[in-house]
């Protein structure tokens, strides 16, 4: 919880849109083409955008709300590649388990590496992606990875390091997953990103939830007009980043009993 104002308020601070709104928009849609074009969910450009001086976010929470974001992107995607039939459904299978707990790993750390740590891991996933738009990979030749036990383990321990970085970082899983299965499995580049794309999904799902319960995804939940001491304290054991009471005297005394240290309260003149 925030210091409150007159009326009990307990808020935190957010990024403001308004005229940024474009920006962000057109973030969007090149996060968009990268997402189609590469196989990529486009993090590599809504982390910097959302970190930038005109967003003003922090780190941890640009990777939450990149995660967010890139949810329904990443959806739209792999529907257009399975439709295309460039996608390895048993091979994003096999993926999914180690990404699932590598992404919640990732999110996690999140708020508890120090912002310059996760600015260089970045900037790694910023430099490796910028190569793999130089570099041709070597054309794959196969449609489907035979899953016998040491292909499955592999994947799902690939798997793992695109989770982590996608949790720690709101980006990397697609950058690293694509040259992976292309240059380790011989998949053909197309059904690469398509795999990729489809088993990130999962990752992002169970990522966003993390870090929506580590307050890092960039969206609040305030609750209006609780007015109850049972209530009040109901809502503070669940976690909500606001209160607005008409007690707000009620409201400062419970968040004490409950270890919150509030600022001394505005006097409301009549």
């Amino acid at each position: 919880m925030e210091p409150e104002d007159s009326r009990g308020v307990a808020r935190k601070g957010r990024c403001r849109l308004g005229n940024r709104t474009v920006v962000l928009g057109a973030a969007g849609a090149v996060a968009g083409g990268l997402c189609g074009l590469l196989g990529v969910a486009g993090g590599v450009v809504i982390v910097p955008v959302l970190t930038s001086r005109r967003i003003g976010m922090a780190r941890a929470t640009a990777s939450g709300t990149t995660i967010a974001a890139v949810l329904p992107i990443s959806v739209v995607a792999a529907l257009t590649y399975a439709g295309l039939h460039n996608v390895d459904e048993p091979a994003a299978s096999a993926i999914v388990p180690g990404a699932a707990a590598g992404v919640i790993i990732g999110s996690l750390l999140a708020t508890r590496v120090r912002a310059s740590v996760l600015r260089v891991l970045f900037q790694i996933v910023l430099l490796a992606t910028a190569v793999r738009l130089l570099i041709a990979l070597p054309s794959g030749s196969i449609n489907h990875i035979g899953l016998g036990v040491p292909a499955a383990v592999t994947l799902c321990a690939l798997g793992a390091v695109a989770g982590l970085a996608s949790g720690l970082l709101g980006s990397g899983g697609g950058s690293f997953l694509v040259p992976a299965l292309v240059l380790g499995f011989g998949l053909l580049q197309q059904v690469a990103q398509g795999t990729a794309l489809l088993a990130l999904i999962p990752i992002w799902i169970i990522g966003a939830l993390t870090h929506h319960k580590a307050h890092t995804l960039g969206l609040r939940i305030v609750v209006w007009t609780v007015n109850k001491r049972e209530d009040m304290a109901r809502m503070i054991e669940l976690g909500v980043d606001g209160i607005i009471s008409d007690r707000p005297d009620l409201l400062r005394q419970v968040a004490g009993e409950k270890g919150i240290a509030l600022p001394a309260g505005t006097p409301v003149v009549p």
